[in-house]
């Protein structure tokens, strides 16, 4: 007698669900690391143009190149300041899809679960008619002889 699990469909849309959950999060993951690496890139730019200020006052640079400077470090820090945002958005939907995915897999070891329940139940009713049958015949051999 085959195993047939009733609600195996059930189990198998889970399991997509919980193979969708990861493929998200891996893509969060990406999107995040991304996101970081383009503000480290700002970042780096920036120091590079404070540096670049702070040794004007041992090499003059021209008035119009300092000024202009100046609006680019102040354009740069608006550019971090959006990127941060970008960053902290980033992680937000890594979190929630690390929930997302904590949860698609409780929900899959539920059905998971309720399978090999119904496997043991399933395993015991052909243990016991196997049983039934085996006693059947040791019975109906004790009558014939």
């Amino acid at each position: 007698m085959r195993f047939r699990f009733s609600l195996q469909k059930v189990v198998d849309l889970k399991s997509n669900q919980k193979s969708q959950a990861e493929w998200m999060l891996a893509k969060a993951l990406a999107r995040k690391q991304v996101e970081e690496q383009m503000l480290d890139r700002l970042e780096q730019e920036r120091r590079k143009l404070r540096e670049r200020l702070d040794h004007s006052a041992q090499a003059p640079i021209p008035a119009g190149e300092l000024a202009e400077l100046g609006r680019y470090i102040d354009h740069l820090d608006g550019m971090i300041d959006r990127k941060r945002a970008d960053v902290d958005r980033a992680r937000k939907a890594v979190d929630d899809s690390r929930q997302h995915l904590l949860d698609r897999s409780v929900d899959e070891k539920v059905w998971l679960k309720a399978r090999e329940k119904a496997f043991e139940r399933h395993r015991a009713f052909v243990l016991k008619m196997e049983q039934q049958d085996i006693d059947e015949m040791a019975a109906m051999r004790a009558d014939s002889h």
